[in-house]
């Protein structure tokens, strides 16, 4: 009974390791200089993302408000 127990949980392993050997981090994983690119170009549109909403904060600051000037209600 144990030893049923062991082989399937050892059969189990076995299946999973092999699995993981066979699909892994293989010929599809990118080269030192494709990430690099890959990364430059994600910094580029962050970089404009960002320029982006600080225009668009700017453009709230800079609108007039209502009730400015009017005093102590």
């Amino acid at each position: 009974m144990q030893l049923a127990r062991f082989a399937r949980t050892l059969g189990l392993l076995l299946v999973l390791g092999l699995a993981g050997l066979v699909g892994g981090c293989g010929a599809g994983s990118q080269t030192p200089a494709q990430q690099e690119e890959a990364n430059k170009v994600i910094r580029e549109s962050r970089k404009k993302a960002h320029q982006e909403l600080k225009a668009d904060m700017t453009k709230k600051q800079d609108a007039p408000r209502r009730g400015r000037g009017r005093g102590p209600g």
